[in-house]
Formats: structure tokens, sequence, C-alpha cells
């Protein structure tokens, strides 16, 4: 190789022993003749990715390797990240997705270069279900395998094949332990479930414990007391919300709210739902925003009186028993705001009053007296 220039040597002048002046130091040229080394970077950039497989088989790994230059320097990556500690020229991988490495030269001037790159698939069974495995009142519960192409199912109940079921789905009419093989190429992969057996249990009834329009910063809270030995699981918009699982909500958004229960057996229902609003009162209400209701006396052995703000109309007025069943439905014709509701024929207790007006919903609880 050709070289024009010097090449400087730092040397210390002084002695290690005797102490050594500070700097600045010496340079002192030295004539060309010296031997170097010159890289051609295109060959000792250039790794190439190799692996035995497309598939992670359930279970195990695939050994990728990259074969590169002598001394060369390698990193890998999972979807474009780099993968913290895997800088040797072997890999093996359990993840899915798509792996590249990238090959450099240390102390040369040659840009890292990427390899080729390998999609690897997950080769792995998995059953799903819609809410959770249990068959209620004795309707059966579909189990759904994971699809793709070239792949073959194989159903087990309680470990024993069931003849014909070869696909992707599974209807379980009986509680025990279902298993599902999928076989794709050179993998063989497995997941089990266990189904229940129980019966539905009655839709809950949730009110709110205030109004359900207020200002921003105020909340409801929303009230299912009446239920016990459930399971709860607080929805907004269909939508679960995380770590809501009490028989209470403090609700302090907008949405509509409802509650899951779940019993022991795994069968759940859901409630009614409750439309809450958040408004920024420096603004106003509109006339689809509800303010508060009235309805009196209570408790009460004959009439309620209901009655709602004069730029509001009532639609209809439904009472409901503790169970969320309703007993008593008035249609309201004509605009009005106010409505006399006879509830003499009730059983002394407590109940529940709906009362739709324009848009908006709203649950109040009273009590008929003798």
């Amino acid at each position: 190789a050709d070289f024009t220039g010097y090449i400087y040597v730092q040397v210390l002048t002084g002695s290690c022993t005797n102490g050594a002046p500070a700097p600045p130091f010496d340079y002192i040229p030295v004539p060309v003749g010296l031997r170097y080394r010159t890289y051609n970077c295109a060959t000792v950039t250039a790794g190439v990715l190799t692996s035995p497989s497309s598939n992670i088989c359930q279970g195990n790994s695939v050994q990728l390797s990259v074969v590169a230059a002598p001394g060369a320097a390698v990193q890998w990556q999972l979807n474009g990240t780099d993968i913290a500690f895997g800088n040797s020229n072997t890999y093996f991988a359990n993840t899915p997705g798509v792996y590249t490495a990238t090959v450099s030269l240390p102390g040369s001037a040659c840009a890292a270069a990427p390899t080729n790159a390998t999609t690897l698939n997950a080769a792995t069974a998995n059953i799903s279900y819609d809410g959770l495995p249990a068959i209620c009142n004795e309707q059966p519960k579909v189990l759904l395998a994971n699809t793709g192409t070239e792949l073959t199912y194989e159903w087990r109940y309680n470990g024993s094949i069931s003849p014909g079921a070869t696909l992707p789905s599974f209807s379980a009419t009986l509680p025990g332990q279902y298993n599902v093989k999928i076989v794709f190429q050179e993998c063989t992969s497995q997941d089990s479930v266990m189904v229940t057996s129980g019966t539905t249990p009655p839709s809950p009834l949730i009110i709110p414990l205030g109004v359900t329009t207020f200002c921003i910063g105020e909340n409801v809270v929303l009230d299912a007391t009446s239920l016990s030995g459930y399971n709860y699981q607080w929805e907004v918009n269909d939508l679960i919300i995380p770590e809501a699982t009490f028989n209470t909500f403090q609700a302090d958004s907008s949405g509509n709210y409802s509650l899951v229960i779940i019993n022991t057996a795994g069968c759940e229902a859901t409630s009614n739902s409750i439309n809450v609003v958040e408004y920024d009162c420096s603004a106003g209400l509109n006339d689809s925003q509800s303010a508060a209701s009235s309805i009196y006396p209570n408790p009460t052995s004959d009439f309620l009186t209901i009655q709602i703000p004069e730029n509001q109309n009532l639609v209809s007025v439904s009472v409901m028993d503790t169970h969320g069943r309703v007993i008593l439905n008035q249609p309201v014709n004509g605009s009005t705001h106010l409505l006399k509701l006879s509830v003499n024929n009730l059983a002394t207790g407590f109940y529940f009053l709906q009362i739709v007006r324009n848009n908006s919903t709203s649950t109040s609880k009273f009590f008929k007296a003798n």
C-alpha cells in the first residue's frame, strides 16, 4: 500500500522510575517503509445471516448465524432494535419477528453494514374464547384456535381424541379439559383450557348516588350494593376499566358506564348502562345535558311526583325492583316536565325509578310505604 506523510509516535523523554516530565512530549517522525494493513470495506462488513428454519416451534428456539470476516464485530437486531448482549456470531431466537445483524470492523473507518433479514414466525397453539371459559345455562362455549395456512388441528376432551374435530373451532358442550394440537411444517404445538359449567346470574342494576351531570373535577358514585358473592368488572363505553373491580365505582368523566358481574362458575351478566356527562360549567348546559330530577314524596304510599327542569321533556318513566326487572312502565305523551305516577299497587319495599328525558336517563331510589 502506498503511504505519504509521517507516522507520529508519542514517547516520554523521561524515565518511568525517576519521574517523567510533564507534557508536551517529543514526537519523532518515522520514515516510510513500515507495513500497513488496508481493508476492502465491502468485503469485511458483508456478513450473511443464515437460519435453519423460519418457524419457532413451541418451547424451542432457532439458532441464527452470521458468517463474517475474521475480526469483525456483530450486533443483532430484532425488528430494527439492537438486542442487548447480542454480539456473537450466533444467536438463539425464541421471539417471533424480523431479525437482522450489522457487521463492522473495530478500529477501521469502514461503516457498519446490515446483513440480509430473516423473519421468524411463532408456531404456537393458542385457544381463545369470548368472555370466560364457562358453559352457562347449558349454552355451548365456542373455543377458537389460532388460524393460518398449512395448519392441521386435533382436538381432545379430557385426554381423548374427538373424532372429526379437525377445524380451528370447537364447540364445548360439557365441562372438562379441552386440548388442541396444531401441526405446521416441522412444528407441533399444543394448548389447553379448563371449561366450567354454571348458571348465568340475573342482570345487575346499578344506580347513581347523585346527579350524573356535573362540572369538570366533580364525580358521581355508581352503586350496586344489593349484589354479593360475585366478582365485579366496571366498563365505560364497553371497554374494561383497569382495577375497577368493586361493587361501587366513582365516575369522574363522560361516558356510558356498566357493570359486569361474574359468579363462581365463571358465568357473567351485564347491568344497565348509566350515562355520565362531565361539562365545563363556565360554558353552561345545553339542552341535551340533564340537570337534577326531583321525585317526591319519598317514602310514598300512593303517588310519586316526578319533576324535571322546564327546558327538558319527559319521554318515559319506569319502576324497577331491586333485581332490575321492570314492573311498571309509564310512557309520556306530549311535552311535559311534570308527572304524577300512581304506585299504590306496589308491595312495600325499595324500588328504583328510571326517568328518560330527551336523550338522557337517570335512576333514583324510593321506598313504597303502607
